[in-house]
């Protein structure tokens, strides 16, 4: 990126350099952003990188085809219904939500793309809509 100067002028080739960099890049391909796993269908999916990658908000909406039971809040063992692809793959585990609407609950990116549900406010019949949104820094 250019560095301008105390008493440079700023051009538009400048502010375009600069936004290149914050434009998000959406993807909705389920292919290019990953692989759902057995049991669930996609809804919908998104991921969005900006800052050259470095920032990735992802967004899946599936449905169960089971039901997935929440005894005390926790669902063990942890359920994955997602997997991204490498390129979106977190360096540490991150923490993300997950709801239906009326069900609440967390759910984990780890560091190999999986896509985790841990906990819920409550049980979640077969064919409830599930989606599980996160944004974090890749590096």
């Amino acid at each position: 990126m250019t560095t301008v100067g105390a008493g440079q002028t700023v051009t538009a080739a400048h502010m375009n350099e600069a936004l290149a960099g914050i434009t998000p890049v959406v993807t909705t391909t389920t292919a290019t952003i990953g692989t759902v796993a057995s049991g669930y269908t996609v809804n919908d999916v998104r991921a969005a990188t900006l800052c050259g990658g470095k920032l990735i908000d992802i967004d899946i909406y599936v449905n169960n085809t089971a039901a997935i039971t929440a005894t005390t809040g926790n669902i063990n063992p942890d359920i994955t219904i997602f997997t991204l692809n490498s390129a979106y793959w977190p360096t540490h585990t991150i923490p993300a939500v997950f709801g239906n609407g009326a069900v609440t609950g967390e759910a984990v990116i780890n560091t190999d793309g999986t896509i985790n549900l841990r906990s819920a406010s409550d049980s979640l019949g077969a064919g409830t809509n599930i989606r599980v949104h996160a944004t974090y820094i890749h590096t």
